[in-house]
Protein backbone atom coordinates (compact mmCIF):
# COMPACT_ATOMS: atom_id res chain seq x y z
CA UNK A 1 0.00 0.00 0.00
CA UNK A 2 1.11 3.45 -0.82
CA UNK A 3 1.79 6.06 1.79
CA UNK A 4 -0.71 8.83 1.64
CA UNK A 5 0.75 11.15 3.67
CA UNK A 6 2.83 13.03 0.93
CA UNK A 7 -0.42 13.48 -1.09
CA UNK A 8 -2.40 14.83 1.76
CA UNK A 9 0.19 17.13 2.57
CA UNK A 10 0.36 18.27 -0.97
CA UNK A 11 -3.81 18.49 -1.38
CA UNK A 12 -3.94 20.36 1.69
CA UNK A 13 -1.29 23.08 0.77
CA UNK A 14 -2.81 23.33 -2.26
CA UNK A 15 -6.12 24.08 -0.70
CA UNK A 16 -4.67 26.06 1.74
CA UNK A 17 -2.67 28.25 -1.21
CA UNK A 18 -5.97 29.01 -3.18
CA UNK A 19 -7.79 29.94 -0.10
CA UNK A 20 -5.24 32.79 0.84
CA UNK A 21 -4.62 33.92 -3.07
CA UNK A 22 -6.33 37.70 -3.03
CA UNK A 23 -8.41 38.75 -5.61
CA UNK A 24 -5.86 41.64 -5.56
CA UNK A 25 -3.22 40.03 -7.67
CA UNK A 26 -2.11 41.22 -10.77
CA UNK A 27 -4.02 39.71 -13.80
CA UNK A 28 -3.01 40.10 -17.20
CA UNK A 29 -5.94 41.33 -19.12
CA UNK A 30 -4.74 41.49 -22.66
CA UNK A 31 -1.01 41.68 -24.72
CA UNK A 32 -0.86 42.85 -28.36
CA UNK A 33 2.23 43.09 -30.40
CA UNK A 34 1.39 45.38 -33.65
CA UNK A 35 3.28 46.58 -36.66
CA UNK A 36 2.87 49.94 -36.94
CA UNK A 37 1.62 50.41 -40.21
CA UNK A 38 3.72 53.62 -41.17
CA UNK A 39 6.97 52.06 -40.03
CA UNK A 40 7.55 48.54 -40.75
CA UNK A 41 9.94 47.87 -38.57
CA UNK A 42 8.66 49.18 -35.43
CA UNK A 43 6.32 47.30 -33.34
CA UNK A 44 3.76 48.25 -30.38
CA UNK A 45 4.06 46.03 -27.22
CA UNK A 46 1.03 46.68 -25.70
CA UNK A 47 -0.13 45.11 -22.33
CA UNK A 48 -3.26 45.67 -19.97
CA UNK A 49 -3.01 44.81 -16.26
CA UNK A 50 -5.84 44.55 -13.77
CA UNK A 51 -5.10 44.69 -9.87
CA UNK A 52 -8.78 45.24 -8.01
CA UNK A 53 -10.15 47.90 -9.24
CA UNK A 54 -7.38 49.73 -10.90
CA UNK A 55 -5.96 48.89 -14.62
CA UNK A 56 -2.41 49.82 -16.15
CA UNK A 57 -1.46 49.97 -19.76
CA UNK A 58 1.76 49.15 -20.55
CA UNK A 59 2.97 50.18 -23.85
CA UNK A 60 6.64 50.03 -25.76
CA UNK A 61 7.29 50.92 -28.83
CA UNK A 62 10.76 49.38 -30.43
CA UNK A 63 12.05 50.55 -33.64
CA UNK A 64 15.36 49.10 -35.26
CA UNK A 65 18.36 50.91 -34.07
CA UNK A 66 16.70 53.33 -31.38
CA UNK A 67 15.82 52.60 -28.03
CA UNK A 68 12.77 51.26 -26.91
CA UNK A 69 10.18 54.19 -25.45
CA UNK A 70 8.27 52.51 -22.70
CA UNK A 71 4.86 54.51 -21.52
CA UNK A 72 2.41 53.51 -18.49
CA UNK A 73 -1.13 54.61 -18.46
CA UNK A 74 -3.54 54.57 -15.80
CA UNK A 75 -7.37 54.36 -16.71
CA UNK A 76 -9.50 57.53 -15.31
CA UNK A 77 -13.25 57.65 -15.86
CA UNK A 78 -13.69 56.96 -19.61
CA UNK A 79 -9.95 57.86 -20.42
CA UNK A 80 -6.31 56.94 -20.27
CA UNK A 81 -3.57 59.39 -18.24
CA UNK A 82 -0.01 59.17 -19.27
CA UNK A 83 1.70 58.15 -15.70
CA UNK A 84 5.00 57.50 -16.62
CA UNK A 85 7.28 57.69 -19.57
CA UNK A 86 10.86 57.19 -20.70
CA UNK A 87 11.09 58.72 -23.62
CA UNK A 88 14.07 60.91 -24.47
CA UNK A 89 12.75 61.76 -27.53
CA UNK A 90 10.46 64.84 -26.88
CA UNK A 91 12.38 67.66 -25.25
CA UNK A 92 11.08 69.17 -22.24
CA UNK A 93 9.01 72.40 -23.09
CA UNK A 94 11.13 75.49 -22.01
CA UNK A 95 8.64 77.06 -19.60
CA UNK A 96 10.79 80.44 -19.99
CA UNK A 97 9.80 80.60 -23.53
CA UNK A 98 6.85 83.11 -24.34
CA UNK A 99 5.29 80.26 -26.33
CA UNK A 100 5.49 77.91 -23.37
CA UNK A 101 1.46 77.73 -22.83
CA UNK A 102 1.03 76.63 -26.72
CA UNK A 103 4.16 74.40 -26.39
CA UNK A 104 2.60 72.76 -23.50
CA UNK A 105 -1.29 72.30 -25.11
CA UNK A 106 0.28 71.05 -28.04
CA UNK A 107 2.25 68.71 -26.15
CA UNK A 108 -1.35 67.65 -24.63
CA UNK A 109 -3.48 67.45 -27.08
CA UNK A 110 -0.33 64.56 -29.02
CA UNK A 111 -1.08 62.69 -25.29
CA UNK A 112 -4.55 62.80 -25.66
CA UNK A 113 -4.49 61.72 -29.65
CA UNK A 114 -1.66 58.92 -28.70
CA UNK A 115 -4.44 57.88 -25.67
CA UNK A 116 -7.20 57.53 -27.47
CA UNK A 117 -5.54 55.83 -30.07
CA UNK A 118 -3.99 52.97 -28.25
CA UNK A 119 -7.42 52.72 -26.26
CA UNK A 120 -9.21 52.08 -29.66
CA UNK A 121 -6.59 48.68 -29.96
CA UNK A 122 -8.29 47.22 -26.48
CA UNK A 123 -11.02 44.79 -26.86
CA UNK A 124 -14.08 46.09 -26.09
CA UNK A 125 -14.47 43.29 -23.91
CA UNK A 126 -11.26 44.37 -21.49
CA UNK A 127 -12.49 48.06 -22.07
CA UNK A 128 -15.49 47.39 -20.08
CA UNK A 129 -13.64 45.83 -17.33
CA UNK A 130 -11.09 48.86 -16.71
CA UNK A 131 -13.76 52.22 -17.45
Amino acid sequence: MMNKTPLIITLTSCLFLSACLSSNEPVILETQQIEIANNPLSVLELTLIKKGKICLLKTKTSAKNTPPIEKDWAFFRDGLILISENSTSEPSIDTDSPDAEIEAHIQEMKIRKEANQIKNLISKENLKKCT
